[in-house]
């Protein structure tokens, strides 16, 4: 379900709060030509977000990509700050932390399984 980028706050709603990972998971669809620049920002404030391509080809025309977004929460308000300038600058935007989106990122991630120790 795709929208049109807007100026509007982002969501850091319940929803979107991990308890297992103990981090907010922000969904973004982003156009595949920003994946870069979208994720070198949020990578440049150190400790605040680790953001993650989920789906290399979100939409039918395969033009946007899905990027996942792991926050801590001592840090939301400043990611938040981050993000809303990058919906701007990258025609970005954000993407409903469903149930699947939710289990796929704790697939992906690991979640459930038992540790391998060494």
């Amino acid at each position: 379900m795709l929208r049109t980028p807007t100026t509007e706050s982002i969501d850091t709603g319940p929803r979107q709060f991990d308890a297992e990972g103990g981090v907010y998971t922000l969904f973004f669809s982003v156009p595949r030509p920003q994946i870069a620049y979208f994720k070198l920002m949020i990578e440049a404030y150190e400790g605040v977000a680790v953001g993650r391509t989920m789906q290399r080809f979100y939409d039918e025309a395969r033009t946007r990509s899905l990027v996942v977004v792991m926050v801590v929460p001592d840090f939301i308000a400043a990611a938040v700050a981050l993000f809303e300038g990058l919906v701007v600058d990258t025609g970005a935007f954000q993407v409903a932390a469903t149930a699947e989106l939710q289990e796929e990122l704790g697939r992906n991630l690991g979640y459930g399984k038992p540790s391998g120790g060494f």
